[in-house]
């Protein structure tokens, strides 16, 4: 088909990206790499080749695929997706530009049971953790699944925390209606197929707001668990306090607690008592909002945060100690150093 020539101009005007890629093919171009092209750029999300016009942007005229109508039955043929290359000439230069759909949600495209990817200006088999990934992507998320069981919303609010909500948006408490229309909207709840009045909680819903944790089964076991340890061994341990309330509804109190317990050093100088933290409240706060946020919620256990060695003399950087399942974090003295 004839092509549009404003668009080209507009991809000239572009730089090259994951979703545009100019390649010159003054004679030829392999088939076999167009189809790995076409596999990496759906898998992408997308994207468009121009062919005819080099990297730095010139058009330079492409005798590449001479039957454009057979390379379009090929692809559908060999990768399932089906395309139209436009044809352009300008100036006796031919083009040939050649738009690439997305895959299918949870159906990455491949080329004979191979996935790829694109890694800087080469092509490579796609990892087993991107193709995961895009496996996974019509899947729900572990929080966007519900909490068993059907309630009135009177019960929803005697299980979730729902005045929390509106507190921490600094918003006046809303009537019922709104109430619902806002906790279906953040995807806290899910109004039941079989009865308009009733409501399923969601994962999210549970793990964020929730007056009691034990009252949700399936994320029961993600509480937060503040712990000051003498030295390094949580057999030696004088503070220990799990929180089975929803994140939102704890984490001020789980921050206060963790700075009470963090030492602090005192500078006399001038006559003027000055109070110096290893951590501010800032990096507290960004140390557990990451630990909440980005724990494996597939993992049976929750999040324990221990402030170790915190009895030693107060010239001595403490270790702030972020524990889940899978991995340990250790901070030093506002984050100077991290490991996983």
């Amino acid at each position: 088909m004839t092509g549009d020539i404003d668009r080209l101009r507009q991809y000239l005007a572009e730089n090259e990206s994951r979703q545009l890629k100019f390649k010159s093919a003054t004679t030829q171009f392999d088939s076999t790499k167009l189809m790995r092209y076409c596999c990496a750029l759906s898998c992408e999300g997308g994207g468009t080749m121009v062919f005819g016009v080099s990297d730095d942007k010139r058009i330079v005229d492409t005798q590449a695929f001479p039957d454009p109508a057979k390379m379009e039955r090929d692809i559908y043929n060999r990768i399932g997706l089906r395309r139209t290359f436009e044809t352009l000439q300008i100036d006796d230069k031919r083009v040939l530009i050649l738009h690439i759909p997305r895959s299918i949600i949870g159906h990455p495209t491949s080329y004979e049971g191979q996935y790829w990817m694109r890694s800087g200006e080469s092509l490579e088999p796609m990892s087993p953790e991107r193709l995961r990934e895009l496996l996974n992507e019509g899947a729900p998320s572990y929080l966007d699944e519900n909490e068993p069981g059907t309630h009135s919303w009177d019960e929803i609010k005697l299980l979730l925390a729902v005045e929390r909500h509106y507190e921490l948006i600094g918003s006046r408490m809303s009537g019922e209606e709104t109430q619902i229309r806002d906790f279906l909207r953040m995807h806290f709840v899910e109004r039941t197929a079989f009865d308009a009045s009733l409501f399923c909680i969601r994962r999210l819903g549970a793990i964020t707001l929730a007056r009691s944790l034990n009252d949700f089964p399936d994320v029961e076991h993600h509480t937060i668990r503040v712990m000051r340890l003498r030295g390094t061994s949580i057999t030696n341990m004088v503070f220990d306090r799990a929180y089975s309330k929803g994140y939102a509804v704890v984490f001020d109190d789980v921050i206060d607690q963790i700075s009470a317990l963090l030492p602090v050093n005192e500078d006399f100088a001038g006559g003027l008592r000055d109070e110096h933290r290893d951590f501010s409240l800032v990096t507290i706060r960004e140390i557990v909002a990451n630990a909440c946020v980005h724990q494996d919620f597939m993992e049976h256990g929750g999040i324990d945060r221990a402030l170790e060695n915190i009895e030693k003399q107060q010239t001595d950087a403490p270790e702030f100690i972020v524990r889940t399942r899978s991995t340990t974090a250790s901070y030093a003295r506002d984050v100077s150093k991290t490991w996983a």
